[in-house]
């Protein structure tokens, strides 16, 4: 079990981000209606997608008591909880102290618990049910996706474009918890497919909503600030890619294969018995 303590605040923020984003579970969709969190050295990185739209937040300040930092799933609906147990009072000053008090999140094999750690005495705790791993990972590849998007974006020139509201409606959760305005940069390059914006709050929240052409309004150049906050978010969303899948070429594999018979074959015409195992560069024997 690995131990994370975070602020109450900047957790509560960060899971209400990114829960509009979940989607849903169903046979269609069996990787959906979940949030993804990963335990990164510098912060505690919370995302979510439905294929849609796209979110991706922060959560500053961590503190772990395990030297391996965990990556885990949770089910949409054991988030709704979370957030419907740690609300905080009502009273601004007294909400505010008790956002800057840690959260503990306990992570264990198929559960995770979260406690309000007190000064004195503990406040409440809740624990809920995680999503355990089986088989490859084929839950969509959010930082990857933002990270693509985001180069597009700086690669050419943006135009104006028109977001569609329902989609875009998803995003003001996160503009309450961060209490910021929202930035979309649209990628409208004609070559890179399904159009998209960036939604951007700053270094806490980044997100992806579908974006079209909007022809009444001319080219316009990204600012300079736009690629200074790209480097910024290139550093936290790179490590945080999934590897791609290799895929040798059958005629390949058959040289290969030829080339090693050769070599172990004997002089007296017959073969060495051997036992040949193919492995990848950095992937597990």
């Amino acid at each position: 079990m690995t131990t994370i303590e975070v602020p109450r605040g900047h957790l509560r923020s960060a899971l209400t981000a990114v829960l509009p984003h979940a989607g849903r579970e169903t046979e269609e969709t069996p990787n959906l209606g979940r949030v993804r969190l990963v335990a990164d050295a510098g912060a505690l990185l919370v995302w979510a997608t439905d294929h849609r739209t796209s979110a991706f937040a922060r959560v500053e300040g961590p503190e772990y008591t395990e030297a391996e930092l965990p990556s885990w799933d949770m089910p949409a609906d054991a988030v709704k909880k979370v957030l419907q147990v740690f609300k905080g009072p009502s009273d601004a000053d007294a909400r505010q102290m008790w956002a800057d008090e840690p959260m503990k999140i306990h992570v264990g094999t198929s559960r995770v618990t979260f406690t309000e750690v007190g000064a004195i005495l503990d406040g409440q705790s809740l624990t809920v049910g995680r999503i355990v791993p089986a088989g490859e990972d084929r839950y969509p590849d959010v930082p990857r996706e933002l990270l693509t998007l985001s180069g597009a974006i700086l690669d050419a020139p943006t135009t104006t474009a028109r977001l569609n509201l329902e989609a875009l409606a998803r995003f003001v959760p996160a503009a309450k918890a961060y209490a910021g305005g929202v930035t979309a940069l649209a990628n409208l390059v004609p070559g890179h497919g399904l159009h998209r914006a960036l939604v951007r709050l700053g270094h806490a929240f980044l997100g992806s909503v579908p974006a079209y052409p909007d022809a009444s309004h001319d080219t316009a150049a990204v600012d300079e600030s736009s690629h200074e906050q790209h480097a910024w978010w290139v550093d936290i969303l790179k490590p945080q890619m999934r590897p791609l899948p290799i895929e040798v070429p059958g005629d390949v594999v058959d040289d290969l294969r030829a080339q090693a018979e050769a070599i172990f074959r004997t002089e007296e015409g017959g073969t060495a018995r051997v036992t040949l195992h193919v492995v990848r560069d950095g992937a597990p024997r």
